[in-house]
């Protein structure tokens, strides 16, 4: 599958892409775990610059918390503030996925 439509460089793009393996999964199951992909994409889309930045390469691009300071020539202990307040914030976003609820939690909705 392509990259993120969110990437902003080619290099981005690539790290969000994969491949699907033959799996035992409905089409169903698919369309469901596309579904959730996308909305984890939104909610990342979201976040603080400097929130999704330490989200994306520790989770997209599985660098070390040190790894991730050097990259962003930040204190390594910002780098673990940003990344818990980002899993916050993710956890509050897709809250409606978690819950069954139908649609997305719109920037500026009460949570």
């Amino acid at each position: 599958m392509e990259g993120s439509p969110h990437a902003t460089t080619n290099d981005l793009a690539e790290a969000t892409s994969f491949e699907l393996a033959a799996s035992n999964e409905s089409p169903l199951q698919e369309l469901e775990a596309r579904e959730l992909g996308s909305e984890i994409e939104r909610a990342i889309s979201q976040l603080r610059p400097e929130y999704r930045a330490c989200i994306l390469l520790r989770h997209v691009e599985d660098k070390s918390y040190e790894e991730i300071a050097a990259t962003l020539d930040l204190p390594l202990g910002t780098v673990k503030t940003y990344i818990h307040r980002a899993r916050h914030e993710l956890r509050r976003l897709l809250e409606h996925v978690r819950d069954g609820g139908i649609g997305p939690l719109e920037e500026g909705e009460p949570a």
